[in-house]
């Protein structure tokens, strides 16, 4: 499928509300839906993939549990179907934070199961940097959850060497801060 100079740039756009919908700000989550419906009209599912991961940071951090849980399902779905491991990892590692498993009643056990199955896959997944440093970025927090800093800073450390492929992009700062945060920690 050849990929349109319009396609690309709702690409990189879904990615920059990534971090916009986490600012302190009014979240452009108008601009964000209309993306998204777009994104599913024209069958973009990168596009999609990254407009749902930005939904569910959203209701993670500013939403309900319901919500949550309704955005992370909606992205495993897509990713699935698209065959993007990246973006699989990310729904799967938000399957693993304890947000999820309390409203979903997923056990622990399948938690954890979760997690382990989206490290696997970005270990060999082929997926463009972009949604690899945003799935990192996910299991880093699923590992935050559970208290394993040390596994965390590799992810981050795993993170920050494809910035180099990424390019401009608002990911940067995110990555640093929370690199520093766990450092910290």
């Amino acid at each position: 499928e050849m990929t349109t100079s319009e396609h690309l740039a709702a690409r990189l756009r879904a990615f920059e509300l990534i971090w916009e919908v986490q600012d302190a700000g009014a979240p452009p989550l108008d601009e964000l839906d209309a993306l998204l419906e777009r994104a599913t009209q024209d069958a973009w599912s990168d596009v999609q993939s990254a407009c749902l991961l930005a939904r569910l940071l959203h209701a993670r951090w500013q939403g309900g549990d319901a919500p949550f849980v309704v955005w992370v399902d909606r992205l495993h779905a897509v990713a699935e179907e698209s065959g993007d491991d990246a973006m699989l990892a990310a729904a799967l590692a938000s399957r693993a934070l304890g947000r999820y498993t309390t409203v979903s009643g997923t056990s622990a056990l399948e938690a954890d199961a979760e997690l382990a199955r989206a490290l696997a896959l970005l270990d060999t997944c082929d997926s463009p940097p972009l949604e690899r440093v945003n799935a990192r970025l996910q299991c880093a927090l699923g590992l935050y959850d559970r208290g394993l800093w040390e596994l965390q800073e590799e992810q981050y450390a795993l993170a920050e060497h494809l910035l180099p492929e990424v390019g401009d992009s608002l990911v940067a700062p995110v990555l640093i801060y929370n690199r520093a945060s766990v450092n910290l920690t």
